[in-house]
């Protein structure tokens, strides 16, 4: 056969490639995860709160990195990173009880194998993005094994400087997904993100989400935990439902005087469960904080549509704090001021609103901001 037709592209412009001489080359599809998850693939897996995605992204990422084991399904072993914008301390609790129950001790394996970020990137930045795909390619070459997984905890606080209901900021953020986390290293990459507003089978956010990535994945809460539904597979058929139920792990602790700490795991079933007999483990509610976020996301996404026209962005719009206190008190999320405030600082403290003071009208105002 005669030379390869091929032309080397870069940041600027594309590979230009014979398509003939990858019909020629072709082979199966190699997977990162064996009958469910292909490498080269950018997966959105949504749900509601309390329906376990960190918890299943670190499942993936310690499989990756050491146990090659995922509910039975042969992993791909390599590195694993996460971009760890939501809670970041929360991951690490879920991560330490994955390693827990697959008997391994963080001190005594290759710690390189596991990466998370300190802090959230801006996706919607083609050079954050490609700094961060440089970053990488240096850490695969020193550590000399191919990075399979990559974790985006959540799209929305990876996001950045613009709205994930608007097309085009979307399309970008994905494009750069794509471009430079995906496809330089061949991996499967799992963007978490909430479920939309009135409907809960797909992602919040505009509408272009879904057809614009590789797989769609439902968490979809039940009784006793998660059920994990293939809602989109662009390259193959949907995969079976995978019906999970949680676990409490207590994690390890050198200190012996300290009470340890408890996350959870997901462990599969072997059939769906019977939704109509009362539940063994009690299903979670809500806690006031949560809610606090959901009436202040909704009162900013109200504000952010009236703003519009005069081209601000989703995340240079606030809520002044006394609007927000008088929202949650009329829908009762709480009943007295000083619990507001104390459900403000929890949200404050775990990074998911920030507080700043403006003029407005002429008089300074406390305004409530997401964290981008």
């Amino acid at each position: 056969m005669t030379e390869r037709a091929s032309w080397a592209g870069s940041d600027a412009a594309p590979q230009i490639i014979a398509v003939c001489d990858e019909l020629c080359a072709s082979r199966s599809l190699e997977h990162a995860v064996a009958d469910l998850y292909p490498r080269n693939s950018l997966v959105v897996q949504f749900g509601g709160y309390e329906s376990f995605k960190s918890t299943d992204v670190a499942h993936l990422a310690v499989a990756t990195a050491y146990t090659g084991d995922y509910h039975g399904h042969k992993v791909k072993r390599g590195l694993a990173f996460i971009l760890a914008a939501e809670d970041p301390y929360g991951l690490d609790q879920r991560l330490s009880a994955r390693l827990a129950v697959s008997g391994l001790d963080p001190r005594k394996v290759d710690r390189r194998r596991l990466l998370r970020s300190g802090v959230g990137y801006s996706l919607i930045k083609s050079e954050n993005v490609r700094k961060l795909r440089d970053k990488l390619l240096r850490i695969v070459e020193t550590v000399e094994r191919d990075l399979v997984f990559i974790g985006i905890d959540t799209l929305m606080k990876n996001f950045g400087e613009g709205s994930e209901n608007d097309t085009a900021d979307i399309s970008h953020v994905l494009e750069n997904i794509d471009r430079y986390l995906k496809e330089p290293f061949k991996a499967l990459v799992v963007a978490t993100t909430h479920t939309g507003h009135g409907n809960e089978r797909r992602p919040r956010g505009s509408s272009a989400i879904l057809p614009a990535v590789d797989m769609g994945i439902r968490m979809k809460p039940t009784s006793v935990g998660v059920t994990i539904e293939c809602v989109r597979n662009k390259n193959g058929p949907r995969f079976a439902p995978l019906h999970l139920a949680k676990e409490i792990v207590t994690l390890p602790s050198e200190d012996r005087s300290r009470k340890s700490g408890t996350s959870i795991i997901l462990k599969l079933l072997k059939e769906a469960p019977d939704e109509s007999l009362p539940s063994v483990i009690t299903k979670p509610t809500k806690s006031k904080a949560d809610r606090l976020l959901e009436l202040f996301e909704k009162l900013r996404r109200e504000k952010f549509e009236s703003k519009k026209r005069e081209g601000r962005t989703e995340a240079q719009v606030g809520i002044q704090l006394s609007q927000l206190k008088r929202a949650a008190i009329d829908t009762k999320i709480v009943v007295v001021r000083q619990d507001f405030f104390k459900q403000k600082e929890k949200l404050v403290k775990n990074r998911s609103i920030r507080i700043e003071e403006k003029l407005v009208n002429g008089k300074r105002k406390k305004l409530v901001f997401a964290r981008s």
